[in-house]
């Protein structure tokens, strides 16, 4: 047997063996543990700077949709204020000095017949006031309708064609307000005319679905293409109203816009929830 002093050195020994392979886990644990702290930290930080980017985020797009409405409020004062009230004034006056004259010598049915023609301008003014507010064929036709009627116009006007395809009825009754239609079109529009102005494409087809619970439309065209990171790019640099409006509108209708560059031919994707 080992004599009592040898048997002392190796418990002592492995007593500090295990006393050291003890501290080392208690010290990688304590780093990790802090580590973990400091990682989880790191995570909160990041969480609460992204609600915060997401909550201005939020805030610059009701600013941008109010901005956009704001506006076309301020257009639609301006056209009564300086085309239909003035003339409502003047014709006023002289209805009233009509109908002071009536039965005198004074009595003028020359000036009546100019009253006349001065009402028929006024209904011409008032109408296309109107029909920037929503145009009459969306009322009486539908969402669909109409937009055929739009795409198949730009046919011929700068010798290209445009096609429109569609698997909703013309007449058909889809689950979207007056005002998320009227957006739809507008943003519609103001997308064609963007493309007029810029894209010099030959042929162009719009096409109109409804898949699952969206309503999807699709302009295709083969002029020069353009992706959604440059859109967004000149959508925050651009001065103008335009591109800001469809970005506005596009948020209004809780939907997306999506342009894809293809090989043969461009694409705008428009998506909106029907629910």
């Amino acid at each position: 047997m080992e004599s009592n002093p040898q048997i002392g050195i190796f418990l002592l020994t492995g007593g500090l063996a295990i006393f050291a392979l003890l501290m080392i886990f208690i010290t990688v644990s304590s780093f990790y543990r802090r580590r973990m702290f400091v990682k989880e930290a790191m995570i909160k930080e990041i969480e609460s700077e992204k609600q915060i980017l997401e909550q201005q985020q939020q805030i610059n797009n009701f600013k941008l949709v109010n901005e956009t409405e704001e506006r076309e409020k301020e257009k639609i004062a301006k056209d009564l204020h300086d085309s239909v009230l003035p003339v409502l004034g003047t014709l006023g006056r002289s209805i009233n000095k009509n109908v002071l004259d009536y039965g005198t010598e004074n009595f003028e049915i020359s000036r009546l017949k100019k009253d006349s023609e001065i009402i028929g301008r006024l209904i011409v003014d008032v109408r296309g006031i109107s029909h920037n507010l929503v145009p009459p064929q969306l009322l009486q036709y539908g969402l669909v309708a109409t937009l055929r009627d739009f795409i198949e116009l730009q046919t011929g006007l700068g010798g290209q064609s445009a096609q429109f395809e569609s698997n909703l009825g013309v007449e058909e009754t889809l689950p979207l307000s007056t005002s998320a239609q009227l957006n739809i079109y507008r943003i519609m529009m103001e997308l064609v005319n963007n493309l007029n102005k810029h894209s010099e494409y030959e042929t162009l087809r719009c096409v109109v679905e409804k898949e699952g619970g969206d309503m999807i439309v699709e302009i295709l065209h083969d002029g020069k293409a353009i992706t959604t990171e440059r859109i967004n790019e000149l959508t925050e640099t651009s001065k103008g109203l335009g591109l800001k409006s469809i970005r506005s509108r596009v948020l209004l209708l809780n939907g997306s816009l999506e342009y894809t560059v293809e090989a043969e031919a461009s694409l705008i994707t428009l998506k909106v929830p029907l629910s």
